[in-house]
């Protein structure tokens, strides 16, 4: 998830190379916004995950 994440942003770091910087610091605050709920939705499952691998441990039942 990470890696993809990175990828979008060095791919949208070139197309932004080029921009003024006022139309560039838009369109970044425009991706941010939209990558604030991947960001966290990932944030939440890693969570969860942990939550679940507490769980099992503690029971006979395997997880991820």
């Amino acid at each position: 998830q990470t890696e993809l994440l990175n990828s979008l942003l060095d791919s949208q770091d070139a197309a932004l190379d080029d921009l003024p910087p006022v139309e560039r610091a838009e369109r970044f605050a425009r991706m941010a916004k939209n990558l604030a709920p991947i960001i966290h939705a990932s944030v939440s499952l890693k969570k969860l995950q942990g939550q679940l691998k507490k769980i099992s441990a503690g029971s006979n039942i395997q997880c991820c």
